[in-house]
């Protein structure tokens, strides 16, 4: 699972985590999720969650 949490001790940070693992710590929803989804569609996932809700990662992203 693909994962898109806040950082509770910096709030302007949003971790991306993918299979339990923290994979980058970046500034921005945007850029966290493009890197989700890059993450997703190399893995052959096709939801991620974002904030704890899922989303369904489009087919051309």
């Amino acid at each position: 699972m693909i994962s898109i949490k806040k950082n509770s001790n910096f709030p302007t940070w949003i971790q991306v985590f993918a299979f339990g693992q923290m994979i980058d710590e970046v500034k921005g929803n945007a850029r966290a999720l493009r890197l989700a989804k890059s993450i997703a569609k190399d893995n052959g996932a096709t939801h991620i969650n974002v904030f704890g809700e899922l989303k369904k990662v489009e087919e051309n992203a």
